[in-house]
């Protein structure tokens, strides 16, 4: 079936198989930042978008339930390529690691911003709930949040994202931004289901039944 809505703010129309999802909808039209951490289980988060500027996972969601609505993800933060003051802010405090769920914990720590001014701990540790994270630990966040708010406010903010050490050296006890960060944080391909093609090959392994064979 044919369906219309707006994506990123721009508007889309496109063909959407019988029961397909919406990630895999997103993922067929180049938005690669959607991630399958849970294979459609809805139990990971790290397909996330804003779906009517909430946050909902994509990989539960019908094509045909976007129909005339407005859908964002990760790629609509960064301007030019330039990353937005919470994108600088989550590198800036060590969560962007493997980077494989970090759109999404975007996503709802955006949604958040945009609608609480005053933050507390246990807002910020609700709107993240459902999003899975496997290597980063979670106590980064509510200081990526903070230091996030105060640069939309003053875009020249720094603050201290972590303690350093051994002021004689340049590198080891000072926090540095991950070389890839900026790239993950913008949900672009970095990953090996990101760079399969339609009608890739598939190799097989044909093990020995034999031992020592």
């Amino acid at each position: 079936m044919r369906i219309t809505f707006t994506l990123n703010g721009k508007s889309r129309t496109l063909e959407a198989g019988p029961g397909e999802k919406v990630r895999d909808v997103l993922r067929r039209e180049g938005i690669f930042s959607v991630r399958n951490g849970c294979d459609g289980q809805g139990s990971c988060g790290s397909c996330a978008i804003l779906l009517d500027r909430k946050l909902v996972n994509s990989c539960l969601l019908l094509a045909p339930q976007i129909d005339g609505h407005e859908v964002y993800t990760v790629d609509s933060l960064a301007k030019n390529r330039e990353l937005s003051a919470l994108q600088s802010a989550f590198i800036d405090a060590g969560i962007v690691q493997c980077g494989y769920c970090t759109p999404a914990m975007l996503l709802a720590a955006h949604e958040l911003l945009a609608r609480v001014e005053e933050l507390s701990r246990e807002q910020v540790q609700d709107a993240l709930s459902g999003i899975f994270c496997r290597c980063t630990g979670y106590e980064q966040v509510f200081k990526a949040v903070e230091l996030a708010r105060q640069r939309m406010g003053d875009p020249a903010f720094k603050g201290a994202v972590a303690p350093e050490f051994r002021g004689d050296l340049r590198l080891i006890g000072k926090a540095q931004r991950k070389v890839d960060g900026p790239r993950l944080a913008r949900g672009e391909r970095a990953f090996v289901e990101d760079m399969v093609q339609p009608g890739h090959c598939h190799l097989k392994m044909l093990r020995s039944p034999h031992a020592h064979a």
